[in-house]
């Protein structure tokens, strides 16, 4: 790491050059801000530390200066031995994202403190990718976590100083840090709208309120931890970190449950609904139906001949041929449509809103389509078909409906294939 060092003091100059050629790191000291003005023009510095006194000025000017330039961005360390709660004020307002104190100061509480915060665990590497919403009325706080959060390189961040703007905004984060005093809604009212919302979201509450009521009110509305300030970078990116890899154990969890869910429904092969969940959805289509008053048609598929293709190129390239219808109906289906596969080579395409006139003509198309497909993978001659039982639900039960379309798909069948009747 390029450090940039600033401090008059020699003594300081020389325990952190020592202790940064025990580390690899690589310093370029300096006792004043012209110095450092010199430095940062020529070097690709990637962090500052400075002392609060300089040869040519205060470490306030020089912040302030920082601020103002095209290194506003590298993130600044005090070495201070001033460390007040009003001097960390000014500090931070300036832009530092931490502050040592001199007194008692070892080289393993920097090197220790840089570590933690620049380490590329796979844990931090995560973070990063993450998207962070900050909510505090406090201009001050809001820049003191910003300036945090930059140093982890998390840019995905939106800060809000008024409540009601995240909420207008509509946009879903995975980290909220939202402080308890909040304008117009408080920061209780404001986790429970947004754990309501989003479940999974990491939430964190950060206040000035230390009386163990409200931390448990807080708690008990939903959110993740409570952090007291005035905190520090160490302490705020480690409760931030232990709260995400709990977001990412559940967030994995609920992928998980997503996918065998779906699993649950899915035909392995094709990728379409299997023949319980097709039937479950025809349920609830007729139910609507019936009670909207709207027409429903259903057509119940089979392909011509396909225990040729088997029997002649193998059951993978069986396997293909069934693919292939499923991806056709899929181009062709409109939104409330729904196809799955019924069994072996059977299918079942249900047409809501759709009555039999408007739903022959649908399929006749997507019939004369699949007709015309080539396979030059299994065989550039090869040509297939499918025969169609189509019907209009008429206020008759699912198995009645289902045998009145297979009749018909028999009748398909026995007139020649590759038609629709109905």
């Amino acid at each position: 790491m390029r450090i940039l060092h600033l401090d008059r003091s020699e003594f300081f100059q020389k325990v952190i050059k020592k202790g940064s050629d025990l580390q690899n790191e690589q310093i370029f000291g300096c006792s004043s801000i012209k110095e450092a003005r010199e430095i940062l023009d020529r070097e690709d510095i990637e962090l500052i530390l400075t002392g609060h006194e300089l040869e040519d000025g205060s470490s306030e000017f020089f912040l302030r200066e920082l601020g103002d330039s095209a290194y506003k961005d590298i993130p600044v360390i005090m070495l201070s031995s001033a460390d007040t709660i009003e001097a960390r004020r000014t500090y931070f307002e300036l832009g530092v994202i931490d502050i040592i104190p001199k007194n008692g100061f070892t080289l393993d509480k920097l090197n220790e403190h840089i570590h933690n915060i620049r380490r590329k665990d796979a844990l931090t590497e995560k973070m990063r990718e993450a998207s962070f919403a900050v909510v505090d009325d406090s201009h001050f706080i809001l820049k003191v976590i910003r300036n945090i959060l930059a140093f982890q390189n998390i840019t995905h961040l939106d800060l809000y100083s008024d409540p009601q703007e995240l909420i207008d905004s509509g946009k879903k984060y995975d980290i909220y840090m939202i402080d308890m005093v909040l304008p117009r809604i408080s920061g209780k009212q404001l986790v429970m709208r947004l754990r309501n919302e989003n479940p999974l979201s990491v939430i964190i509450v950060i206040s000035s309120l230390e009386s163990r009521k409200s931390i448990l009110n807080v708690m008990e509305s939903g959110a993740d931890d409570y952090i007291l300030k005035p905190f520090d970078s160490e302490v705020l990116t480690a409760r931030l970190k232990s709260s995400f890899r709990h977001f990412l154990v559940m967030k994995e969890l609920e992928e998980k449950r997503s996918e065998m869910e779906k699993l649950a429904v899915t035909d392995p092969l094709t990728g379409v609904s299997n023949r319980r969940h097709v039937l479950e959805l025809l349920r609830k289509e007729i139910f609507l139906a019936e009670e909207k008053g709207t027409p429903l048609s259903v057509m119940l598929i089979d392909i011509d001949k396909f225990k040729r293709v088997n029997d002649t190129y193998g059951h993978d390239k069986g396997d293909r041929i069934l693919q292939e219808i499923c991806r056709l109906f899929h181009d062709k289906c409109s939104e409330s449509d729904i196809f799955g596969r019924y069994g072996g080579e059977e299918f079942l395409f249900v047409m809501p809103g759709l009555p039999l006139d408007k739903a022959k003509e649908k399929t006749e198309r997507i019939r004369d389509r699949f007709s015309r497909l080539a396979f030059p993978d299994i065989d550039s001659g090869l040509r297939m078909s499918f025969s169609g039982g189509l019907v209009e639900w008429k206020g008759d039960d699912p198995a009645k409906l289902l045998q009145r379309a297979d009749n018909l798909m028999y009748e398909a069948k026995e007139g020649g294939r590759n038609n629709i009747r109905g």
